[in-house]
């Protein structure tokens, strides 16, 4: 009898054993190059407790999650048809937004606390929506003309009449084509 309550334990503690082993290996993450890496709280208020880049890092089951933010430059393509101008002619305006996730102390907080919160895509998105109503509030201003003579001089203050709504989402601007 004692022989078999002695096997019962060690058979106990080798599947708690696997168990235990099988947790740290599942809950081992790695961060990638190009990109982030955020440990998030799950209870509330969510919040990033840790964030490491090209590291790895241990995530602790029921209480924490992790999610990935790219750090790689992503085009965004704008195509807005119908956009009234100033002497109330729709135009037809093209350009591709070049953005990334700000790595700067400021940025990286606000991306962050985006992350929090939504996706990565779901970021985007909402970016994809700000420069559209820049570009949109832009040639509300001018004149056809003004926009088809100087798209760069456009362009260009469209690109800072949105520089302040995507940093709020930790975003910036690289380039505007």
């Amino acid at each position: 009898m004692t022989m078999l309550l002695g096997a019962s334990w060690g058979l106990t503690l080798g599947v708690a054993g696997a168990a235990a082993v099988l947790v740290a290996v599942t809950h081992y993450k790695r961060c990638p190059p190009e990109t982030l890496l955020a440990v998030i709280r799950r209870r509330k208020p969510r919040k990033v407790v840790k964030c490491v880049r090209e590291e790895w890092i241990f995530v602790w089951p029921l209480f924490e999650e992790a999610a990935y933010l790219n750090l790689a430059p992503l085009p965004l393509p704008l195509a807005l048809k119908g956009v009234p101008t100033r002497d109330r002619i729709p135009v037809e305006i093209n350009c591709t937004f070049t953005v990334a996730f700000g790595t700067e102390p400021p940025l990286l907080d606000a991306a962050l606390r985006q992350l929090a919160v939504r996706s990565g895509p779901e970021t985007v998105a909402l970016a994809r929506q700000v420069l559209a109503a820049a570009l949109t509030k832009m040639a509300a201003a001018l004149t056809v003309e003004e926009i088809s003579l100087n798209r760069s001089h456009f362009l260009y203050y469209a690109r800072k009449n949105a520089e302040a709504q995507l940093g709020q989402l930790g975003l910036r601007v690289l380039n505007v084509t």
